[in-house]
């Protein structure tokens, strides 16, 4: 993780790549993820597979995940 990164405490990162200005919070699960561009992971939310490709094509289809 770099130093911008934000990861809540009981947060779960499995496999994972964050960079700079990924906000993960409480409750929420990431699992094989490489995340370099800006993402809000919101309460509860389970993310798998997710790349920066992904997040530029598919955005609308993250329900409860803010894209910044």
């Amino acid at each position: 993780m770099q130093s911008r990164a934000s990861v809540a405490e009981d947060a779960v990162l499995v496999n994972c790549v964050v960079g700079d200005d990924v906000h993960v919070s409480s409750a929420a699960a990431v699992v094989h993820c490489h995340l370099m561009s800006p993402i809000h992971i919101n309460s509860g939310c389970v993310i798998t597979g997710l790349n920066d490709s992904d997040i530029s094509v598919c955005s609308p289809v993250f329900v409860g995940c803010v894209l910044v």
